[in-house]
């Protein structure tokens, strides 16, 4: 059985889907890499954050929850 994580998402970053794994690009890092299926919960809570329609996919395929708040940290969508 996998770790499944609350990914928080809360500086400006690229999602995208490399190799079957979830990958996190932000500029002066290196990327991250996590498996879909490790994903509880995915919380976009920053308004300068991109992703591909493959990282929705990818996440609803491993059951996981997309989650978007606002600027005052409060869900705004699911």
């Amino acid at each position: 059985m996998s770790e499944n994580r609350i990914l928080l998402i809360e500086n400006p970053a690229q999602l995208r889907v490399k190799l079957d794994r979830l990958c996190i690009h932000r500029d002066g890092f290196d990327d991250a890499f996590i498996l879909p299926n490790d994903i509880a919960v995915l919380v976009i809570h920053h308004p300068v954050v991109s992703l591909t329609a493959a990282v929705m996919q990818a996440l609803t395929k491993a059951g996981a929850i997309l989650l978007v708040t606002d600027e005052r940290h409060l869900p705004t969508g699911m």
